[in-house]
């Protein structure tokens, strides 16, 4: 039998070797509190206390203070802006300075109503910020001269993101009158003054609805890359990306891509006091991406004479506005597959316009439609040049592509002042009048055209010159946007010229048929 001693030896010889073995042993602390917080009220006001009564201001303070907050939980119901001031000292409504995550409860079912009051950006980060299911509506409706955007992003770091994700905007100062200056009114907004340091960042907009958005720029994309995917634009202005004025600040020009979305009706304010009417405007060398998507011009501009630098101040009823910078030479290029440029609706509506003082823009445009008003569908022009000058690089290459012009007269085609080089095969066009081609324009052919009339020729394997496309009525036939699909009897059938498209406009496998057709859409049995 041990005696007592020898017990109590053994005991403390196991509790010392427990405490040893401790460290190896026992599994970290799980952390303890909320990871999120819960909007519990749709009062708006202000403690700075997330607790039982937690309302969108409190809890957006309190995230900023918690480095262990990074989501918002905001419930079904509107929940009104209505403090009397702005809470941020640059009139913003809600500052985030530590990353974060606003999830709604569907956009159908959260609203955020900023009920027109005067406040600058409705968030203001530093940070990364998500904004996930919610409406935000009414951000500074009437008149006035405070320019106003839904997020600012002066981003201090790189490397952060701003995404919207099943968010609609709607209304952003839907009856400004207010002109001059990029970035009146905006969703997204950075560069400049605001973000002095030049930063890059990124910016995506994910199965969203923007529409009555007032004069300016959705999207002041300055040092950021802009993503916008399955998105519908409807009354809403420009995408802009790309420095204004690459050698006079430290911004550099990042990519825009655009999938699945449709613009429609945009009326863009960007340089100047007039309207310009374009979807997608880029400038100094950002590489815009534009895939299964439809974009309508909107209005005719009113600009008059012409811009310096290459601002793109001409770019009146644009589609797409190209520009290059002086003689900087920063240019761009621009790819547009699988989709509709439609101005048709528009008078002097242009399918592309592409702008540069020493330096021009790339374009490459594939299995699309161009739907002219009575511009041109493709206008490439040299800008103040000095002396002895000439614009330098620029290329512009179509292939199966579908060009729709004015019911009558001319005024439709490729207008190319200079001689930048334009490459088109397989390529359809059908107009009420000639087809122009400016002076100096170095069209080349890949074969395998047709054109109802055409003003310069064509002399590849295959072409034709007036030759009526036969082409069907234009409509909706699948895809994204508007197009024509060739009728049973048309030229374009199995004719096609060296093809190497797979798919076309729709999707539709190439070749349906002993041959792919000419254009942007094949003709199906069952079209």
């Amino acid at each position: 039998m041990a005696h007592a001693s020898q017990r109590r030896t053994v005991s403390i010889l196991s509790v010392v070797s427990a405490l040893a073995l401790t460290p190896a042993c026992v599994p970290d602390p799980v952390p303890s509190g909320p990871t999120f917080f819960q909007v519990t009220t749709p009062a708006d006001t202000l403690d700075g206390v997330c607790d039982a009564h937690c309302t969108l201001h409190d809890a957006v303070a309190a995230a900023n203070a918690d480095a262990a907050i990074d989501e918002i939980r905001i419930p079904a119901g509107t929940h009104p802006v209505a403090l009397t001031t702005p809470v941020g000292a640059d009139g913003e409504a809600f500052r985030v300075t530590d990353d974060l995550r606003l999830v709604g409860a569907g956009a159908a079912s959260t609203v955020l109503d900023v009920d027109g009051r005067d406040v600058r950006a409705v968030w203001r980060t530093t940070a990364g910020l998500a904004i996930e299911g919610l409406t935000v509506e009414d951000v500074g409706s009437g008149t006035g001269s405070v320019p106003r955007t839904v997020v600012a992003a002066p981003m201090a770091t790189p490397d952060e993101t701003v995404r919207l994700v099943d968010v609609w905007i709607d209304g952003v100062q839907p009856d400004a009158t207010e002109s001059g200056g990029a970035g009146n009114v905006g969703i997204v907004s950075a560069g400049g003054a605001s973000n002095p340091t030049g930063h890059p960042f990124d910016i995506a907009v994910l199965s969203s609805r923007i529409q009555r958005v007032g004069r300016g720029t959705p999207f002041v994309n300055l040092g950021a890359a802009l993503t916008i995917a399955d998105t519908v634009y409807d009354r809403a202005p420009a995408v802009l990306a790309g420095p204004p004025a690459p050698a006079a600040n430290s911004f550099m020009p990042h990519d825009v891509d655009i999938t699945r979305t449709t613009m429609t009706d945009g009326t863009a304010n960007i340089f100047s006091s007039c309207v310009h009417g374009v979807a997608v405007e880029y400038l100094a060398g950002a590489d815009v991406t534009i895939t299964d998507s439809a974009l309508g011009g909107g209005a005719a501009g009113t600009c008059g004479g012409v811009p310096t630098g290459g601002s793109g101040s001409s770019a009146a009823g644009a589609v797409v506005g190209l520009a290059g910078f002086g003689s900087s030479g920063v240019v761009g290029r621009a790819t547009i597959r699988r989709s509709t440029l439609d101005g048709a609706d528009q008078s002097n509506a242009l399918g592309i316009l592409a702008l540069g003082a020493a330096t021009i823009p790339e374009v490459d445009v594939v299995d699309s439609t161009l739907l002219a008003g009575d511009g041109s569908a493709l206008r490439v022009s040299a800008l103040t040049l000095g002396p002895g000058q000439s614009p330098t690089g620029g290329r512009v290459a179509f292939d199966h592509v579908t060009l729709v012009g004015p019911p009558a007269g001319p005024g439709f085609g490729f207008v190319v002042p200079q001689a930048v080089p334009v490459h088109i095969a397989n390529s359809v066009g059908v107009s009420g009048g000639a087809f122009l081609c400016g002076p100096g324009a170095a069209l080349t052919s890949g074969g395998g055209n047709t054109f109802s009339d055409l003003a310069c020729a064509l002399t590849g394997p295959g072409d034709q010159t007036g030759v009526d496309p036969l082409l069907g009525p234009l409509g909706d036939h699948g895809g994204t946007g508007r197009t024509r699909v060739p009728s049973a009897s048309s030229p374009l059938v199995d004719t096609a010229v060296g093809s190497t498209s797979t798919a076309d406009q729709r999707g539709v496998a190439r070749p349906h048929g002993s041959g792919s057709d000419r254009g942007a859409v094949e003709r199906t049995f069952g079209d």
